[in-house]
Order: C-alpha cells, then structure tokens, then sequence
C-alpha cells in the first residue's frame, strides 16, 4: 500500500524514465534561459517517451486567461 501511494503521487521508479525526465526538465530550463522573451518550453518537449498529461476543456480555458492575463 506504500509504494503503492508513492508510485501514484511520484511516478515511476524506472531509472532510465527518471533519467528522461531529468534531462527533459534540464533542456526545458536551458532554452528558457538562452532563448528570447516569448518561448515557451515545456519539459515534455524534450522527452519523446513522455505521454502528455490529457487536460480538460475547463484546465485549458483557465491557462488561456491566465496566459492573457500575464501579457496585459
């Protein structure tokens, strides 16, 4: 049941998906660092194994605006 709940809240204990997620978020941060004003990197971007997560409309809608929001 522990590592049940630690699986689901953390993910995987596979190395090789740690490893990707490592290095994805790793890239992720080093394009926003080197890029111009505007970029957006998403860590998955960069980690071609990773299923995105599916959001809902709702989740969608809410990031436009705050998307929005932030270039006013």
């Amino acid at each position: 049941m522990l590592w049940k709940a630690y699986r689901e809240r953390r993910g995987s204990l596979f190395v090789g998906r740690r490893l990707e997620q490592c290095f994805g978020n790793w890239m992720a941060h080093y394009t926003r660092f080197k890029v111009k004003e505007g970029t957006e990197v998403s860590a998955l971007s960069f980690m071609p194994h990773e299923v995105e997560p599916v959001t809902s409309f709702e989740e969608e809608r809410r990031l436009a605006i705050q998307k929005k929001q932030s270039n006013i």
